[in-house]
């Protein structure tokens, strides 16, 4: 398997997440070309924080995250959203390869958490 070679700088992304929601993002992974790579062997990681410095406030991990053909796909549920005490913060994607588990980061930006709605 070809390692995984990515862009220069990761793609900036920015989310709007309702809490109390569930969603599936889905992260297209490409490489320096801006071609698809398949990561379905890989493992990702994704976490929440204000900066680099300060405490993960969400993470996606195990059964939340996963690599999918050319995607890295986020499960957002419903119940952690509710949970978050945060209205914007920091989010980044880093995928491992299956046999250096080198991470690398494959996108980053801004996640604003939006209050629930009331029915």
């Amino acid at each position: 398997m070809k390692p995984l070679v990515l862009r220069p700088a990761a793609t900036e992304l920015e989310w709007q997440i309702v809490k109390g929601e569930t969603y599936d993002i889905h992260v297209p992974v490409l490489d320096e070309h801006g071609d698809p790579v398949d990561v379905s062997a890989y493992t990702a990681k994704a976490q929440v924080r204000h900066s680099e410095r300060d405490p993960v406030l969400h993470e996606w991990a195990d059964d939340t995250i996963e690599c999918v053909g050319t995607e890295v796909v986020l499960h957002v549920r419903a119940e952690e959203t509710s949970a978050w005490q945060f209205t914007s913060a920091n989010f980044s994607i880093e995928t491992y390869a299956p046999v250096t588990s080198a991470p690398r980061v494959i996108a980053q930006g801004v996640i604003h958490a939006l209050p629930e709605y009331t029915q």
